[in-house]
C-alpha cells in the first residue's frame, strides 16, 4: 500500500512542514554556533589533554566514571573541537544523525506494521518534526542537547538506542546488521547505566514475552530473525554494562552516593511520576497538540477501510498514554536506585522520546481510524503548522540576542583568565556573573572558589590562582 496521490501532491502542506523544519534547524544552528563548554567539559578537557583519546578514558575509568563507551566518544569529540575551535560541527553532526536514525525507524515502522512505504521528502519532513517534538518535549532542553558531556552519554544513547530499535524491526538476513545492532547496545550499555538498565529490563521483557507466544520453546524463538536481533541486543548490552560496573572508577562514585534501600527507592520514583504527570506534563500540554496534527493529516492519507467509533478511539489513546507512563515509570527506577532521589533532568531523555513517541502514535492514529472532514483538516494542519513556524521564530528572535551576549561573555571571560595568567597573577579573582544562557547549558561558576566548576576551570587553564564569581 502506498500514500494515496493527495498526499504526494499537496505541495502547500510539504512547504508548510519545510518551511517549519527549516526554521527548528536554524534556531538549532543558532544555538548550537554559540554554545560554549561547560562545568565537567573542561574536567573531561583537561583529561584528555593530559592522557590522549583511549589512554583519557582509561583514566577516566579508573578514577571516577567508567562510562567507558561514551568517554571514549567525548574524547573524540573534545579533540575534534581542537580543530574546529567550534562546538557547530559537533552539533550538526549529532541532529543529522538523529534525523537520519529516526527516517529509518519510521520507515521500518511504517513497513512492519502498516505494510506501505512513504515517500522520502515526506519521511525527511516527518522525522524532523518528530526531532523537533523530541527537542520541545525535553525537559531541560540545555541539559539534554548542549551540555556536551552529558549529550554524548544520554542523547547520543538514544540515537543509537533508536538505530539499535531499527534494526530488530528489520533484522535482515546479513551478519553486518547484527554486528551494528550489538554496537548500538554496547555503546548504551557503556555510556549511561540508568539507561542501559532501563533498556535491558524492556529487551528482558520482550524476550520473555516472545518466549511466553511461543510456550517457552527456545526453538521456536530462535527461528525469528527480530527474536535473534533482541537477544543480540540484550546479551551486548549486559556485556557492556558489566564493563562499566567492573570499573574502578564506579565504585568510587558509587561510594559518594547514599545507600538506598529498595523500598525508598520505589517511593523515589513513585515521587518522580507524580512530578511528571502534575508538573512537567501540564507544560507540554501546547506542543503536544500542535506537534499532534500534523500526523493526524499524514493517518488521515491512510484512508483506512475499518474506521472506528470515537469512543472506542478514545479508549485506544487511553491505553497509548498509559502505556507512556508506564515506560516513564519504568525508565525511573534505576536513577532513583542509584540516586536516592530523583534522577537530574538529563537522565529523563528516555521519557521526552517516549512522550514524543506518544505524540506521534496519538496523532497517526487519530487520523487513521476516524471520519475528518477534509477541509476542517486542511484548515487545522495549517493553523498548527503555522503556529509552530511562527513559536520557531520568535525562538530564534529571543535566543539570538540572549545567546549570542551568553556566548561573547564566556569568551571574554576565558580571555582575560589568559591574560591574567600570563601576567602571573597569584591572588584570587572574582569575575563577573555570567548573563542567562537562554536554551544553553550556562558555563557559570560558583562564589565559592572551592566548587567543582570553579576548580575544573582553573585546572583546564592550568591557573596558579582561585577564581570564584562575584
Amino acid at each position: 500500500m502506498m500514500l494515496s496521490n493527495k498526499s504526494e501532491t499537496s505541495q502547500s502542506k510539504l512547504f508548510l512542514l519545510a518551511s517549519f523544519g527549516v526554521t527548528f534547524l536554524l534556531l538549532y544552528t543558532l544555538l548550537s554556533y554559540n554554545n560554549r563548554l561547560a562545568t565537567d567539559d573542561y574536567f573531561y578537557f583537561k583529561n584528555l589533554n593530559d592522557h590522549g583519546i583511549w589512554n583519557g578514558m582509561v583514566a577516566s575509568y579508573s578514577t571516577w566514571v567508567s562510562r567507558w563507551f561514551a568517554i571514549l566518544f567525548l574524547n573524540v569529540v573534545l579533540k575534534s573541537y581542537n580543530l574546529f575551535h567550534s562546538l557547530l560541527p559537533y552539533h550538526l553532526f549529532t541532529i543529522v544523525a538523529l534525523t537520519m536514525v529516526v527516517m529509518n525507524f519510521i520507515r521500518a515502522v511504517a513497513e512492519r506494521f502498516l505494510q506501505t512505504t512513504i515517500s522520502y521528502i515526506t519521511l525527511l519532513l516527518y522525522s524532523i518534526l518528530l526531532v523537533a517534538s523530541f527537542y520541545f518535549f525535553s525537559f531541560s532542553i540545555s541539559e539534554t542537547w548542549f551540555w556536551i558531556a552529558a549529550t554524548t552519554m544520554y542523547l547520543w544513547g538514544i540515537i543509537f538506542f533508536i538505530a539499535g530499535i531499527t534494526f530488530i524491526l528489520r533484522p535482515g538476513n546479513k551478519l553486518l546488521n547484527q554486528i551494528c545492532c550489538a554496537c548500538c547496545f554496547l555503546f548504551i550499555g557503556g555510556a549511561s547505566e540508568s539507561m542501559a538498565i532501563h533498556i535491558l529490563t524492556l529487551l528482558a521483557a520482550g524476550i520473555l514475552y516472545i518466549l511466553y507466544q511461543n510456550k517457552f520453546s527456545l526453538q521456536s524463538f530462535w527461528k525469528g530473525k527480530s527474536h535473534r536481533m533482541i537477544f543480540i541486543s540484550a546479551l551486548s548490552l549486559l556485556l557492556a554494562l558489566l564493563i562499566s560496573y567492573s570499573g574502578h572508577g564506579r565504585v568510587l562514585r558509587q561510594s559518594a552516593l547514599p545507600d538506598t534501600g529498595i523500598f525508598s527507592s520505589f517511593l523515589v520514583t513513585v515521587k518522580s511520576l507524580v512530578k511528571l504527570i502534575l508538573f512537567q506534563l501540564p507544560l507540554k500540554i501546547h506542543w503536544f497538540i500542535f506537534f499532534a496534527v500534523p500526523w493526524i493529516f499524514l493517518g488521515h492519507q491512510f484512508e483506512s477501510e475499518k474506521k472506528e467509533s470515537l469512543e472506542k478511539i478514545f479508549k485506544r489513546l487511553v491505553i497509548f498514554f498509559l502505556a507512556f507512563l508506564l515506560l516513564s515509570f519504568i525508565s525511573f527506577i534505576p536513577a532513583s536506585l542509584f540516586l536516592g532521589e530523583t534522577g537530574p533532568y538529563r537522565t529523563w531523555i528516555p521519557v521526552s522520546l517516549y512522550l514524543s513517541l506518544c505524540c506521534m502514535v496519538c496523532g497517526f492514529y487519530l487520523g487513521y481510524k476516524a471520519e475528518w472532514n477534509k477541509k476542517l483538516l486542511n484548515r487545522t494542519f495549517s493553523a498548527a503548522t503555522l503556529t509552530l513556524i511562527v513559536l520557531m521564530i520568535i525562538n530564534i528572535i529571543s535566543q539570538k540576542e540572549i545567546t549570542s551576549m551568553y556566548s561573547s561573555a564566556v569568551d571574554k571571560r576565558m580571555s582575560d583568565l589568559r591574560e591574567l595568567k600570563e601576567k602571573g597573577e597569584k591572588n584570587t579573582i572574582a569575575l563577573d556573573a555570567l548573563p542567562p544562557s537562554g536554551m544553553l547549558y550556562s558555563s557559570e561558576i560558583s562564589a565559592d572558589s572551592s566548587y567543582f566548576s570553579n576548580q575544573h576551570l582553573k585546572n583546564f587553564l592550568d591557573l596558579k590562582f582561585d577564581i570564584r564569581k562575584r
